[in-house]
């Protein structure tokens, strides 16, 4: 995988608000490992997905905006536990 937008992972945390990320040939947002990021109003997206969150990776994400091109917007595995509010996906 092409580095993503932003990687979160190894109990790190960020608060982003009222940003736009993307991903390119890769996610917008990776989350693994215990990964733990808020994105409140955010917009992502990508070729590869807006959002994979995997290996107990969790995040919460209030208001945002998921769009995939080619992918789902959302990909969750591997014990990957993330919360959204009020969020908008496209694939």
């Amino acid at each position: 995988m092409r580095s993503p937008g932003v990687a979160v992972r190894g109990s790190g945390t960020v608060v982003l608000e009222d940003c736009d990320l993307t991903g390119g040939e890769a996610p917008a947002l990776f989350v693994r490992a215990g990964g733990d990021p808020i994105l409140r109003r955010c917009a992502l997206g990508g070729r590869a997905g807006a959002l994979v969150v995997q290996g107990e990776g969790r995040g919460r994400l209030e208001e945002c905006g998921l769009q995939g091109e080619g992918f789902a917007s959302l990909w969750v595995c591997e014990r990957g536990n993330p919360t959204l509010r009020r969020c908008r996906l496209r694939g």
